[in-house]
């Protein structure tokens, strides 16, 4: 349908650009690999979501030479934030290297049931005076660290298995997308993965507005699951 395919493309060109002008930069991945899968997991990459791309990604350098709050937040903080610039000898001499080291430290205190839920702050405060190495803030921008430190090994063992599960099912669904191109299960699932992967930098996993996104997302995914599981067994 052209009129769909001139929908999306302006859709994917506006979205580019305003996640790219808000500074946002894990929006901005996220909605870049869910663009990829989307692509790999529908063959559905269309000359015209090519060019859409391709103006995105021109409008988007443009953007970056021109623009110095851009310039400054997408490219030169980030490069800061991971110790890849000229004044940082390593990741761990960035910010985010400081955290995670910090988180680290305080995970092995209390390793097997962790210092408790949204207690990173205060625990990390408390004992600031016996080590003045830990570099403290709210959280430690990663999900997987945050229930390392707050929730232990058996916490942290209980996330992973769930995000196993949710990459079999992608794996599964490739397989069979040729007779069940279920958009809506997709969304919902490849929104999961990428929201929980353990390479993205995250907020606080107890933060409100975060986790309504994220479990409105599996809420639709389990009801679909359960809905053909049912369907097969009643077939």
């Amino acid at each position: 349908n052209k009129r769909y395919l001139n929908f999306v493309s302006i859709f994917i060109i506006t979205t580019f650009i305003l996640i790219y002008l808000t500074g946002e930069r894990a929006a901005f991945i996220i909605f870049c690999l869910s663009l990829i899968l989307f692509f790999i997991y529908f063959n559905k990459l269309e000359f015209s979501n090519i060019i859409s791309i391709f103006v995105s990604i021109l409008i988007i350098i443009l953007i970056t030479l021109y623009s110095q709050n851009s310039n400054v937040r997408m490219y030169k903080a980030t490069l800061d934030q991971l110790g890849l610039n000229s004044n940082n000898k390593n990741f761990f001499d960035s910010s985010y290297g400081k955290i995670y080291s910090s988180t680290y430290k305080i995970f092995l205190q209390k390793p097997y049931l962790g210092i408790g839920p949204k207690n990173y702050e205060k625990f990390c405060e408390n004992n600031k005076e016996l080590d003045s190495n830990l570099y403290c803030v709210n959280h430690p921008h990663n999900y997987y660290l945050q229930t390392l430190a707050e929730l232990g090994v058996f916490g942290f063992l209980f996330f992973i298995i769930f995000y196993l599960y949710l990459l079999y099912c992608l794996i599964k669904f490739y397989k069979i997308r040729r007779t069940e191109k279920n958009i809506i299960y997709l969304s919902c699932l490849i929104s999961s993965i990428i929201s929980l992967s353990p390479f993205m930098p995250h907020g606080s996993f107890y933060n409100g507005w975060l986790n309504t996104i994220i479990f409105f997302n599996l809420g639709i995914f389990n009801i679909i699951n359960i809905k053909s599981l049912t369907n097969k067994i009643d077939g």
